[in-house]
Parts: C-alpha cells; sequence; structure tokens
C-alpha cells in the first residue's frame, strides 16, 4: 500500500450556511411579543434586529445583551435613555439619607433615631424650626 496516497478526506467540508445570507425561520414567542409590545417594523428575527430598531428609532445605543436580559431574564436597565428605548417609565431620583448620603431601596433604619440626641444636625435643627407648640387646654 502507498502511504504518499491518503484515503480520507482531509479537506473540510462548508458547514451552516454562508456569511451574510439569511435562513427564514419564525421568530420565538419572547422576540413576537417585544415587537407587538414596542411596535417595531421590519422584519425582526433575533435579538439583534430587536436592538438595531430600537437604536435607529431612539438615538441611543441598544445592545442585544440589554435587550435580551430585559426580555428574558426581567432584569430593567437603570440609564434612562435605555428605559425610554424600551418602553419603560423613566425613574426619578430618590431622597437621599441625611446619615449615610445615599439613596436606600428601602428605609433606612438608621435614619430613625431613637433620641433627640441621635440625630444628625440638620434633622435635629429641621426639627426645632418645624416644632409645634404644646398648649393644654
Amino acid at each position: 500500500m502507498d502511504k504518499s496516497k491518503s484515503s480520507s478526506t482531509s479537506k473540510k467540508l462548508p458547514r451552516g450556511r454562508k456569511k451574510g445570507t439569511r435562513i427564514t425561520v419564525a421568530p420565538s414567542n419572547v422576540i413576537t411579543a417585544m415587537v407587538e409590545r414596542l411596535s417595531l417594523k421590519g422584519e425582526i428575527f433575533t435579538f439583534q434586529d430587536v436592538a438595531d430598531s430600537l437604536t435607529a428609532r431612539s438615538g441611543v445605543r441598544v445592545t442585544r445583551v440589554t435587550v435580551w436580559n430585559f426580555a428574558v431574564k426581567g432584569i430593567e436597565p437603570r440609564d434612562n435613555g435605555l428605559r425610554r428605548a424600551l418602553g419603560l417609565p423613566v425613574t426619578a431620583p430618590g431622597r437621599v439619607c441625611p446619615v449615610h448620603g445615599k439613596v436606600h431601596d428601602k428605609q433606612c433604619r438608621a435614619a430613625k433615631a431613637r433620641r433627640l440626641s441621635d440625630l444628625p444636625t440638620r434633622a435635629l435643627a429641621w426639627r426645632i424650626r418645624n416644632r409645634s407648640e404644646y398648649a393644654p387646654d
């Protein structure tokens, strides 16, 4: 047997589809629901198509990861531009905690002082300015 000539076909055969060609498939239910909710136009089959149409419509760069996180995982973006592009209500900034200096998701327990001497100086000054006089009958 001659070893110079191999019996196997070592050339790689092309797999899948050629780059740039589209396969006509039905979009998933998640994508269809997003298209209907956001009233998007055109052929939209993938999360990338949704992101491209939202970017073109709103002018804010929307990535397919943002669309996927919102559609599949239910994670809402914090950026107001992205929220507006996805049709979500724009959030308003919350009150800043006088103790910690940041916005809490829930009510701060440290801000509830038990004694007047535990209050921060600003809160104590506000209480003094806005106090009501006690007048027994």
